[in-house]
């Protein structure tokens, strides 16, 4: 697998990726079903942001969005369902805190539901995380995303080291799964 950052040409491969997946990964990843003018919003939105890809044989099958925020940068993963459970999620997570980190950031926000496993899962094996209710989305498009439940990244408590050492049942407890 070789990860790099997206080229304008490739922000619009991942649109499609998005689009071509089915309503309960969109669901997951978008926290509704998009529309046409959703995703125009979120490729506009995609194309100011930090787009970090992973490519298989020049392939692209997965990426991280991060949206640069002073003190609290927000990030967005995407692995297509063939290339999950191989470490591509925990790779692009790992650069997205990286350059959070870079950027100044001292927190990383990622939006999850209840049913996307694949990123409470990631959630559970990291050092310093913690859960609370957080504003507009700066990636995804559409409602609201107020009520929604956030993920923080503690990115000065997150030595490389102890990132992945949480149980997934403390995280699933503390969201009531």
């Amino acid at each position: 697998m070789q990860y790099r950052d997206l080229t304008p040409e490739e922000c619009r491969q991942a649109r499609t990726l998005l689009e071509s997946v089915g309503l309960d990964d969109q669901v997951h990843h978008f926290m509704h079903a998009m529309t046409e003018a959703d995703f125009d919003e979120w490729e506009r939105r995609a194309q100011t942001h930090r787009m970090i890809g992973c490519f298989d044989h020049e392939r692209l099958v997965g990426f991280a969005q991060i949206a640069p925020n002073a003190e609290q940068s927000e990030s967005s993963l995407f692995v297509t369902a063939g290339h999950r459970k191989q470490g591509i999620g925990t790779a692009l997570f790992q650069r997205a805190c990286e350059v959070a980190r870079a950027q100044g950031a001292h927190f990383l926000t990622i939006l999850a539901t209840r049913g996307d496993a694949q990123m409470l899962d990631l959630a559970a094996r990291n050092e310093g995380l913690s859960i609370y209710r957080h504003g507009k989305s700066m990636i995804l498009p559409g409602e609201d995303h107020a009520n929604a439940r956030w993920l923080a990244f503690d990115l000065d408590t997150m030595p490389a080291e102890t990132w992945f050492k949480r149980t997934l049942r403390q995280v699933r407890e503390h969201m009531t799964l």
